[in-house]
């Protein structure tokens, strides 16, 4: 993953969105997290806004929980202007 391209990535962006709650599920587990963090830093803000959007529902929940955290982090990071306000 860390080694492709953006364009590359889009078949783990359609698997991760084609299920609603599969995200949020990737962002909480242990080796899901840095598979989404990566996503956040390595794809464009617009292939990715199905995700951030995901995120951004639980965003409360996500800040607590131990790995979700850092994928909100992350997100905050590299998101839009419109996704960190």
């Amino acid at each position: 993953v860390n080694t492709m391209q953006p364009e590359s990535l889009q078949f783990i962006i359609d698997e991760l969105t084609q299920q609603e709650g599969l995200v949020v599920q990737a962002a909480k587990h242990r080796y899901g997290c840095r598979v989404v963090q990566h996503l956040l830093r390595a794809c464009p803000p617009p292939q990715v806004s199905r995700i951030a959007e995901s995120l951004l529902e639980v965003a409360s929940s996500l800040a607590c929980h131990l790995h979700g955290a850092f994928v909100l982090q992350r997100m905050l990071e590299s998101g839009t202007e419109e996704q960190k306000y």
